[in-house]
């Protein structure tokens, strides 16, 4: 999972019992942010503004894809 490390993803509403869910979030919701760690059930997006913990069973499709980057001639 630490592979996850430096990945994209779009801010997202989530529901977890282990993890509050406070209104402010909100205000990174469809944001794109960077995971920067990467724990057994969270992980941590970094955004412009602030970091905020989410479920790591939540953020598949919220990650953005990455590009394949093909080398120039």
């Amino acid at each position: 999972m630490n592979n996850l490390i430096g990945r994209k993803i779009r801010g997202f509403k989530f529901e977890d019992i282990n993890i509050g869910y406070l209104p402010i979030i909100d205000s990174s919701i469809g944001e794109v942010g960077e995971i920067s760690l990467v724990l057994d059930d969270r992980v941590r997006v970094d955004f412009k503004e602030n970091s905020w913990y989410y479920p790591l069973d939540q953020i598949e499709k919220h990650l953005i894809p990455e590009e394949n980057e093909i080398p120039e001639l």
